[in-house]
């Protein structure tokens, strides 16, 4: 019983959290480029988002990979040089720094399609958002034309979620499909401001999760079983429904709720990064200093994620903040005093 709550909670998860990073990647990266100018933004991604990167590429993917093996008890002492040999190839895992690497793709995407595309490819990406914006007092009308879009990215899949893609060389329809996110999130950036009623109405979409959720899980566990294995476009068509709304609701209470900066959401978005960087390690260790433990694996995942967490905060605390990695990771960061509204976030849900 708990196993299958534990799947089920991960399966939703799953569902909507990617895709609405990347639809919130989309979204302040054209509020950045709007402050800082696209040279300066590029700039600014180079410095925390690529450079991250082939760091972890080149010192971390092949010492997980050993590590990996070294837990699941079979590693080889000649594993390590097969992971390095694998990543010069471009074979490696990526790991979580998948994100990464898809997140700096995208940004460089941008930056030539807002500066080099033909002008009439501007001109259909303005029609567009243009369109968005006609649209934006009618929330049923945007999740429903996101979730058909989404849903036909990710037809081929035919197992109720998206598989991610960890690899330099990336499934072409994985990639496009997160793509997509990136870009509806500068589309939503553009339309803020006739986006109210979307960001107001987010009680209702959470609400509207709850069954969307739990026809989700029902069909994805059917596939699994084999019971229903036809099924396999209502499970894809409930994951794309369950994360519009999520987006959108999600995004909404956080408008609603932090519109304003302060200077604990600013620690704790520095220390979210780090966390992301470091954490798989920590989280095997875990994984196997409690995999002898008898207890509900429900509590097993709140302990790892609980102890993770803990480890990884109090390490950007004593290790990285101040010093030259925090100042390479986020800058010299701007000091925030007493709370004040985000212009271009403020009266978005109002």
């Amino acid at each position: 019983g708990s196993s299958k709550a534990f799947d089920a909670t991960l399966l939703i998860l799953h569902a909507f959290r990617m895709p609405t990073f990347f639809a919130m990647a989309g979204f302040f990266t054209c509020l950045v480029i709007g402050k800082k100018g696209p040279e300066n933004w590029l700039r600014d991604r180079t410095r925390r988002i690529l450079l991250p990167f082939l760091v972890c590429y080149v010192f971390f993917t092949p010492l997980m990979t050993l590590l990996t093996g070294r837990l699941s008890g079979h590693a080889s002492p000649g594993d390590l040089f097969a992971a390095v040999a694998d990543m010069f190839v471009g074979k490696s895992q990526l790991y979580h720094f998948w994100f990464l690497y898809f997140l700096f793709s995208y940004s460089l995407i941008w930056y030539i399609f807002r500066k080099y595309a033909p002008q009439a490819l501007l001109d259909a990406d303005a029609h567009l958002s243009r369109s968005v914006q006609r649209h934006a007092g009618s929330p049923a009308r945007l999740v429903l034309a996101g979730t058909l879009i989404s849903f036909a990215l990710m037809m081929n899949e035919r197992s109720g979620f998206i598989s991610y893609s960890p690899f330099l060389i990336p499934k072409i329809r994985v990639f496009v499909y997160f793509l997509f996110f990136f870009y509806a999130g500068t589309l939503m950036f553009r339309a803020r401001n006739a986006l109210h009623a979307t960001y107001r109405a987010w009680p209702k979409m959470l609400l509207a999760a709850v069954p969307l959720a739990i026809l989700y899980v029902v069909c994805v566990f059917s596939l699994q079983s084999g019971k229903a294995s036809s099924w396999w476009w209502l499970a894809d068509l409930s994951d794309t429904a369950l994360c519009w709304v999520m987006l959108f609701g999600s995004t909404g209470f956080c408008l609603a709720t932090f519109d304003t900066e302060r200077k604990w959401i600013r620690r704790w978005a520095d220390a979210g990064y780090w966390i992301y960087l470091v954490h798989y390690p920590l989280v095997l260790g875990m994984v196997k200093l409690l995999s002898g433990v008898q207890v509900p694996l429900i509590l097993k995942f709140l302990l790892v994620v609980g102890t993770t967490i803990v480890i990884g905060y109090v390490s950007f605390l004593h290790l990285v903040r101040g010093r030259a990695i925090g100042r390479a990771l986020f800058g010299n960061g701007d000091v925030v005093g007493r709370a004040r509204p985000i212009p271009e976030l403020s009266g978005m849900v109002s």
